[in-house]
């Protein structure tokens, strides 16, 4: 079972750099708990959980 993290700021789709996601995650209303992933940006927990799950399959 995978947890999702109840997000209330909504994630741009339009950055493709990690200059453009790193300005974006220090505006106000961003608490810095993203990661910028392939040009995605997911939650950190997110991710973790993520890793968790391909660490119990190579188990």
């Amino acid at each position: 079972m995978v947890a999702t993290p109840a997000t209330t700021v909504a994630l741009p789709t339009h950055l493709t750099t990690v200059d453009e996601f790193e300005q974006w995650q220090t505006q106000p209303g961003t608490d810095g708990n993203f990661e910028f992933v392939r040009g995605q940006i997911i939650p950190k927990s997110m991710k973790q959980n993520f890793q968790f799950v391909v660490a119990d399959l190579f188990a």
